[in-house]
């Protein structure tokens, strides 16, 4: 008898319990890196979900029929932004599918794709044209947060020392960052001055990340704002502290003649800016994954990295290494792997702090630095 009126209170309760699990907000993150983001300012109490799996190659992921009806079903979709989802956004926009989508990077200063290897700078060729020269009050208050953090009143120059090697193209609200050549991507090369979207290869910039993500969580759900707040400046002290501790420290540790990098594609641009590397060759040129380089462009680039002793070639996770391995073959350099668009499904880049430790480690630990020790995170 007692069993059965525990059965009977517990089949009365349980449509309550469902209920209140489903009065959750439903939040997606485009990829692995931003939805870790996300996580840690939602916290526990929202469901958090990564629209393209770990692993996978953000530049040629379609999302399937019902995957685009779970983005509509969401309280929110966020996407870095940039062009870095174009594709992605291209699939929702011929779908006609309501979304509310949030671009994370809006407020985040854009540096210009391929500006380190190749001998343009960013004056060259602004073809990121601008959207807007008026400031955004959104984008106005949280400049102001990170001058604050930094002690920094002049935000222009707090902006500029984080990518001091690089003359940036402005602030990504400002910007029509989608405005780039696709057919001359298509051909093999690529739009100087178009928007490098990899912006979290610096995590200042998830410090924007983690704000906006914050003020939409709130305005969405009000009634806990002090546990969004409260995890966003929990989450921005580690990021800060990760830069400013471990990988400013790793990167400039690095001899001067060591201070090189040749990757698999187009996404340490931003990591570079922070460190003062000097980024020689990539064997696919353009910030994508879908062009493929010609043999003059591969023995070009063999050719630069003997000439200037460059002592490794790291590849992506997302990529196929074959052709990498093929050229580092050819120049006599070895091949390390790096997690560039993802996380890893576990050990050694699960978290967005893992991953940029793990990548500055690989990084600094070839080209001959020291990666710090004692910095707790």
């Amino acid at each position: 008898m007692r069993y059965r009126s525990l059965l009977l209170m517990f089949s009365l309760l349980l449509p309550f319990a469902i209920h209140a699990q489903d009065d959750r907000l439903t939040v997606v993150a485009s990829f692995s890196i931003l939805a870790d983001t996300v996580q840690r300012v939602a916290g526990d109490g929202v469901s958090v979900q990564s629209l393209i799996p770990f692993n996978a190659d953000p530049h040629t992921f379609e999302p399937t029929p019902r995957e685009i009806a779970a983005l509509a079903d969401a309280d929110a979709v966020f996407i870095s932004g940039i062009g870095f989802e174009s594709n992605l956004l291209e699939i929702i926009e011929n779908a006609d599918a309501g979304m509310n989508i949030i671009r994370v990077s809006d407020c985040v200063t854009v540096l210009p794709i391929g500006a380190h290897h190749d001998g343009h700078e960013a004056d060259d060729a602004h073809e990121s044209e601008s959207l807007s020269a008026e400031s955004d009050p959104r984008c106005d208050g949280q400049i102001q947060e990170v001058a604050a953090l930094h002690n920094d009143a002049h935000t222009d120059e707090a902006d500029a020392d984080q990518h001091p090697h690089t003359e940036a193209l402005g602030r990504a609200y400002m910007l029509d960052c989608d405005a780039h050549d696709h057919a001359v991507e298509a051909e093999g090369e690529h739009d100087h001055g178009a928007c490098d979207p990899h912006v979290w290869g610096n995590p200042h910039n998830v410090i924007y990340w983690t704000m906006n993500i914050r003020d939409t969580l709130i305005t969405l759900d009000p009634t806990n704002t002090d546990q969004y707040t409260a995890n966003a400046a929990a989450y921005i002290a580690e990021l800060d502290a990760l830069t400013d501790d471990f990988v400013i420290p790793a990167l400039a540790s690095i001899p001067e003649a060591n201070r090189k990098l040749v990757t698999s594609h187009d996404t340490l641009g931003y990591l570079a800016a922070l460190g003062g590397l000097d980024i020689i060759g990539v064997v696919i040129a353009g910030g994508s994954t879908t062009v493929e380089p010609s043999a003059q462009d591969i023995a070009a680039l063999i050719g630069s990295i003997q000439e200037q002793n460059a002592l490794a070639l790291f590849v992506e996770t997302t990529t196929s290494p074959t052709l990498a391995e093929q050229v580092a073959a050819e120049a006599g350099i070895p091949v390390l792997t790096l997690y560039s668009d993802t996380l890893s499904d576990g050990e050694p880049a699960a978290t967005y702090i893992a991953y940029m430790r793990y990548n500055v480690t690989q990084i600094v630990t070839a080209l001959g630095g020291q990666v710090p020790t004692d910095v707790g995170m």
